[in-house]
């Protein structure tokens, strides 16, 4: 009993009403074989509360399963309403790794090729591509089933960030205040999150199902890691083991969830710990222990030829290493402003945004800069008044920090706030209905609810723009009318299904803004072919081939056009060339 100081006998006297035996223990450190006697002494002192039913009434720091099933059938009904527009969606963008690039693998008819995938050295998301080869089982081809599938794993998202976000607003009241909340709290916040518009690309766009399963299996994991850590019973163990194997399948999926061990380690020190900032050797050791897992994943993720395959991505970039960076300022600003005002006039697939050359050039990189190190410097002053705000800020900036790094992704993509948002939207919806005036809290619990529909209209409106890539990138054209990109997609599809002037056009639009885009002078050549216009066809190839003579694949097609007009020995001297280049050239 020498563990039961003063300190923390008042403690348990003061908060046993509020709290239950599992919190008591977490909040003391106490096994609950030491704090049950005390709580029967303390009851026994005051006979008049036993005699009441507020132990037994008290809210439970998870949901009860009424709860639970109320929120998923509101979050699914929700979702498959606003979501319904693109739910019959054709396959878009890089879907074509579904439809046309791992067909060997994904396009199953035996569930045991399952396994194939789990082994392949082809793909890096296995898990992600295991669930399209799960659909294609089921459905082939058909679209259909590749959104609902999409649908349900948006809804499963807000289930459990529902749960979760009870959980964290639970282990942050003080005494059992604000409890009642709680509920209400994360219903709204997970319900304003599952409606935002900036959800849609992570929802819509098929292959980015890698985001949205990534994140599920993340906030799983971390969910199980709390249940365990508040578990006195032989379930521990197994929850613990849970929480691992959920992890590798997180990353299996997506290696944006690397980051998972530091979002255990946050939530193990702001609120599973009852001093979260007086270190030790246990929680030292725990810091070492993440560290190198973190470490070891990225290792094996990266491989020995990281540093090489990067230098080779950046030479078809554009761009610097550099460049990249100051330009993420922006980005992640963005992203911020997205989160605030997210209409659809300001979504967008492929976003046209200028390279930063220089801290101040443009001098938005400085102000963005500004604006990120005030809100980590927030986040960190306020780890100890306030702990949910520093949580809220460090998971939007540490879910964005290696797709926004150095590493040569493509600029932005709005799918990248998917796991991101959930913080700051919490944080925001949180803050307002925790305030202590009960009319603010009609108000600011009103204005959200207007949100929610507000929000859940804007999405509808949007996921019109994903049920083909005619609409999805002429929307494109009109919020990016100089990138080059959406005139390419949407020319290649009119090529593809051969509406071939339009093709043309489209093409000849790029030449306007790029007249040395390689690719669109080979399409061009290959609509003119289609089109009979031989002549044309040679001289675009040519054009293609004067920027950069090594392409197979262009010797290849002007191969093609010199045999049609029977000019045989100019169609064998560029298929040997075709053949020079890549000996394995099978066409």
């Amino acid at each position: 009993m020498s563990e039961l100081s003063n300190k923390k006998r008042k403690f348990i006297k003061r908060n046993f009403k509020q709290l239950s035996l599992e919190e008591l223990s977490l909040k003391t450190g106490l096994k609950p074989n030491l704090i049950r006697p005390l709580i029967e002494e303390y009851r026994a002192e005051t006979p008049e509360e036993n005699q009441s039913s507020h132990i037994e009434n008290r809210t439970s720091i998870f949901p009860s399963w009424k709860a639970i099933l109320v929120t998923f059938l509101i979050f699914a009904a929700v979702a498959s309403i606003i979501y319904s527009p693109s739910l019959h969606g054709d396959f878009v963008f890089d879907d074509k790794h579904i439809k046309y690039n791992y067909t060997s693998l994904i396009h199953i008819t035996k569930l045991s090729q399952l396994t194939d995938i789990l082994f392949s050295k082809e793909i890096d998301r296995r898990i992600g591509y295991m669930s399209f080869a799960l659909n294609y089982y089921l459905g082939e081809l058909n679209s259909f089933g590749y959104h609902l599938a999409n649908v349900i794993i948006h809804i499963l998202n807000g289930l459990v960030l529902f749960l979760l976000s009870h959980t964290i607003l639970i282990l942050t009241t003080k005494g059992g205040q604000g409890r009642g909340d709680a509920l209400k709290i994360s219903f709204l916040g997970s319900l304003l999150w599952l409606v935002h518009p900036i959800q849609i690309q992570a929802v819509s766009y098929i292959v980015q199902r890698l985001t949205s399963l990534a994140a599920l299996f993340f906030l799983l994991s971390l969910f199980c890691y709390i249940k365990a850590r508040m578990s006195q019973s032989y379930k521990k163990l197994a929850l613990f083991l849970l929480s691992i194997f959920l992890g590798i399948l997180a990353l299996g999926t997506k290696e944006n969830t690397a980051t998972l061990p530091f979002f255990i380690v946050v939530v193990e020190f702001f609120f599973l710990q009852q001093h979260p900032f007086k270190m030790n050797r246990k929680k030292l050791g725990l810091i070492m222990l993440v560290v190198g897992l973190f470490i070891l994943i990225s290792g094996i993720y990266l491989g020995s030829d990281f540093i090489s395959r990067m230098a080779l991505k950046y030479e078809h970039r554009g761009w610097t290493p550099l460049e990249r960076v100051l330009t993420q300022f922006r980005v992640v600003v963005l992203y911020l402003t997205l989160l605030i005002y997210p209409h659809p006039s300001r979504l967008n697939v492929d976003h046209d945004l200028s390279i930063s050359s220089s801290l101040f050039s443009p001098f938005t990189t400085f102000l963005s800069l500004l604006l990120i190190i005030g809100l980590l410097l927030l986040a960190v002053f306020q780890m100890r008044r306030n702990r949910l705000v520093s949580y809220a800020i460090f998971w939007f900036f540490g879910n964005l920090v290696i797709e926004s790094s150095i590493i040569p992704l493509v600029l932005v993509f709005e799918h990248r706030v998917y796991l991101p948002s959930m913080g700051l939207i919490i944080l925001v919806v949180g803050l307002c209905v925790g305030l202590s005036n009960r009319e603010w809290k009609k108000w600011v619990a009103g204005l959200i609810i207007l949100l929610v529909l507000l929000f859940s209209y804007w999405t509808y409106v949007r996921t019109s723009v994903w049920n083909g890539p005619v609409s999805l990138w002429m929307d494109a054209i009109k919020k990016s009318p100089y990138k080059t990109r959406p005139y390419f997609k949407l020319g290649e599809f009119y090529r593809k299904k051969g509406r071939l002037d339009e093709a043309i056009a489209k093409f000849e639009q790029i030449l306007s803004l790029d007249p040395n885009s390689v690719s669109t002078h080979n399409n061009l050549g290959l609509a003119y072919f289609r089109q009979g216009k031989l002549d044309e066809a040679i001289s675009a190839y040519k054009k293609a081939l004067s920027l950069n003579p090594n392409l197979a694949k262009v010797h290849s097609n002007l191969g093609d056009a010199y045999a049609k007009k029977d000019r045989l020995d100019e169609a064998i001297y560029a298929y040997k060339k075709a053949l020079t280049i890549n000996p394995n050239y099978a066409m």
